[in-house]
């Protein structure tokens, strides 16, 4: 456990620079459900000659890691992803989790400000866990009462029936 808990940790900046790179690069670009198609276009028209879409690039690049974070999230080790052979099905469903260019620019927003406190909580533990094994020489169920009581203390959204105001300035009411 120690050990999966450290990957996480030291996997965590990468994903946290994936998503500077994804929000900058959204930067200007419209996003919504044809917009992928309409990328396409601007890429066969490219292919000939016409440049239509001076943001073609960077579009194609938000599409480059997007592909690669539902890659990331097939992966079965660490305990989720999905093993096996992988249906159309399985694969549209790994499309819809990260951002992309057929989402909303909030809907991006929102999945990116989600993904980057998940990542930071994962080097949070980390840091509990080295902290836990320092003090106590191993990780036993007392780290897991420790981690439950700083998680209550520091929950990723705010405490239920609690407005948060993420670094957007979007107000969010969490729980009833």
């Amino acid at each position: 456990m120690y050990v999966e808990l450290q990957k996480a940790g030291s996997a965590a900046p990468t994903k946290l620079g994936k998503l500077d790179r994804m929000e900058q690069l959204m930067e200007g670009v419209n996003t919504g459900k044809l917009t992928p198609a309409i990328t396409q276009v601007a890429s066969v028209a490219e292919a000939l000659g016409f440049k239509v879409d001076p943001k073609l690039g960077p579009k194609q690049a938000l599409e480059g890691l997007t592909n690669e974070i539902a890659l990331d999230l097939r992966n079965p080790s660490g305990g989720a992803g999905m093993p096996g052979a992988m249906s159309d099905k399985d694969r549209e469903f790994l499309m819809s989790m990260p951002p992309g260019l057929s989402k909303t620019r909030e809907g991006n927003k929102l999945i990116i400000q989600t993904a980057r406190a998940v990542a930071k909580r994962e080097q949070e533990v980390a840091r509990l866990a080295r902290e836990y094994r320092k003090k106590n020489g191993s990780l036993d169920e007392g780290f897991y009462d420790d981690l439950a009581d700083f998680s209550a203390a520091n929950p990723l959204f705010g405490k239920r029936g609690t407005p948060v105001t993420t670094p957007d300035g979007w107000i969010v009411t969490e729980g009833k």
